[in-house]
């Protein structure tokens, strides 16, 4: 029996305002607007994309891949895969402690799954009749990966630069946009699953543009995410934090100094 897991709402940018409109958005003028755009956005009140509620159901973007593995081998394959949205290699909690010995033994298809408004470090392993049931377009993108000629992986050698599945580029950090440590009060990092506090240890949570892949694409990554995937991440965070620094800086100064007082200025 698969038991969808709970999930919690969140807010990505999509395709509703084009990569370089964005940018600016995210680049340019102080950084007291920039905190504002995003606050907005993660209010829903302005149009950086539809966002996802994952408590509905989860649509699929890629199928990446299909493998064919006994049993016991996928348990195996997918016991260290976990981040904030997937456990044990796959969106669906599974029982498999009363997995007897012919059912470790029989072989059994999966496929590699990456999902809409997620990033690639979210991938996981599904079968069949849980991406065509528990999907909202699974059984549709199935057949077309079906339709493609060998049918074991979606993207060419060339396409994947070296990656066994697809392009290592797009679990690499390219910048920080964001950094939300929740007013100075971030969630503590808690890597060790066992700890009884793991659940609310995600650290702090960063919205990142990957390399290889548009800012419409961008996602909210939490920290324990980072660490657990091995990202590099720390350099980032500090030229993130010397850039809004300076950023920052020049627009308090201004305010404090009264140099430019809007509410002065007749038109």
């Amino acid at each position: 029996m698969v038991q969808a897991r709970p999930k919690q709402t969140r807010k990505i940018y999509g395709a509703d305002i084009d990569d370089e409109s964005l940018f600016k958005s995210l680049t340019s003028g102080h950084r007291a607007e920039k905190s504002d755009l995003l606050k907005r956005s993660l209010a829903g009140d302005m149009p950086l994309g539809e966002g996802s509620d994952l408590g509905e159901r989860l649509k699929v973007q890629h199928v990446l891949a299909s493998r064919h593995e006994r049993v016991g081998r996928w348990v195996e394959i997918c016991a260290a895969m976990n981040t904030t949205e997937v456990e044990e290699g796959s969106m669906w909690s599974r029982d498999r402690s009363d997995l007897t010995p012919a059912h470790r033994s029989a072989f059994e298809v999966r496929y590699l799954i990456k999902w809409d408004g997620l990033s690639y470090l979210h991938c996981s392993w599904e079968t069949r009749a849980d991406i065509a049931g528990e999907s909202e377009n699974g059984e549709v993108c199935l057949q077309e990966f079906d339709k493609k000629g060998d049918g074991t992986v979606l993207f060419g050698a060339e396409e994947r630069r070296g990656g066994m599945y697809f392009d290592p580029r797009f679990i690499m950090m390219e910048r920080i946009l964001e950094l939300d440590d929740n007013n100075g009060k971030p969630e503590p990092l808690v890597i060790d699953k066992h700890n009884g506090k793991y659940s609310e240890g995600r650290g702090r949570r960063f919205l990142i543009k990957w390399r290889g892949k548009p800012y419409c694409e961008a996602t909210y990554e939490y920290e324990r995410d980072l660490v657990v995937k091995k990202v590099a991440y720390k350099m980032h965070v500090q030229d993130y934090l010397k850039w809004s620094k300076k950023v920052y800086r020049p627009f308090k100064a201004m305010r404090s100094s009264n140099v430019l007082n809007l509410n002065n200025i007749s038109i």
